[in-house]
């Protein structure tokens, strides 16, 4: 919920004729920002790795919002910014367009690859392990692939071509 509020807090400021924040003018403060996000980042990562520990449960995940808030505030209104311009890198934009269908069936995917060729739960302690993961990885994105081709793509034009 706090990352869904942190967006809709984002986009309410942001948007309209007359924003109440404007990101052009609010660059640099918008980098600081990022910096101490960052840190803070880099401290959750390091003393409190896991969903279910203290400091993500009590401030890490509204941090974390707020860290890819900021970074999609840089993105969308500094375009001419090096965040903006890592995000429109070819590949990335790529798995942007498939990344609902990898965030459907990506579990599943892992799950089953490690089921049928490891006969364990998926674990990347050993060289075979991370093996499965990369081709579970690949297998996912081609399942998204195929799914934005032969699915979504022609359901989304459909959709776009209604007027409301």
């Amino acid at each position: 919920m706090d990352a869904l509020a942190v967006g809709m807090l984002a986009a309410a400021l942001t948007r309209g004729d007359k924003p109440l924040f404007d990101v052009r003018r609010h660059v640099t403060a918008l980098l600081l920002s990022l910096g101490i996000f960052s840190i803070g980042v880099v401290f959750l990562w390091k003393f409190s790795p896991h969903a279910s520990d203290f400091a993500m449960q009590t401030i890490g995940f509204t941090w974390m919002a707020f860290f890819y808030a900021t970074i999609l505030l840089l993105a969308n209104g500094h375009t001419s910014g090096w965040i903006a311009r890592v995000l429109r890198i070819g590949w990335l934009r790529e798995i942007g367009t498939v990344s609902y269908c990898i965030y459907i069936v990506h579990i599943v995917v892992n799950v089953v690859s490690h089921a049928l060729l490891l006969h364990k739960v998926p674990r990347i302690s050993s060289g075979k392990g991370a093996a499965v993961t990369v081709l579970a990885a690949v297998l996912t994105y081609a399942v998204a692939k195929l799914s934005w081709i032969l699915l979504e793509s022609p359901l989304q034009r459909r959709g776009h071509a209604f007027k409301y």
